[in-house]
């Protein structure tokens, strides 16, 4: 039988955003359904998005 990782449940559903700002790099890790309202507050706080990607 297959086993899973310990902490794989916590991240199913999730995206990973990669933000920069002044040379300081920030990951988010942000439920699905709230990326687009994240990506606005982080843009508005002056991050730059870089990628963003289903973990």
């Amino acid at each position: 039988m297959g086993r899973t990782q310990a902490g794989a449940a916590h991240v199913i559903g999730l995206r990973r955003l990669y933000c920069n700002r002044n040379g300081v790099f920030l990951m988010v890790d942000v439920p699905a359904s709230n990326v687009e309202p994240k990506k606005a507050e982080l843009i508005l706080k002056g991050w730059l998005i870089e990628d963003d990607i289903l973990v």
